[in-house]
């Protein structure tokens, strides 16, 4: 959904939920910062486990981004 989002509304805000330890703040992005923000937490959180194997989760999530940027591109204009 991320992938097509940003290839239809490229000058959009997105409210996302920003962690400060036990505090959140909410902010607006441009949504091409989106996925490096959501790269940024899934790298910290791949960290925050070290011990666990969740890689396969991450690069299942970036294949479906692209495949999702791919296929919006090419279904969009039918």
């Amino acid at each position: 959904m991320l992938g097509t989002y940003l290839q239809l509304y490229t000058k959009v805000r997105v409210l996302v939920l920003i962690p400060l330890g036990f505090f959140t703040q909410l902010v607006r992005l441009p949504v091409v910062w989106v996925p490096g923000y959501w790269v940024a937490v899934q790298m910290l959180s791949g960290l925050a486990s070290a011990g666990n194997h969740g890689g396969m989760t991450f690069g299942m999530h970036a294949r479906v981004f692209l495949a999702g940027m791919a296929l919006i591109s090419r279904l969009h204009h039918r």
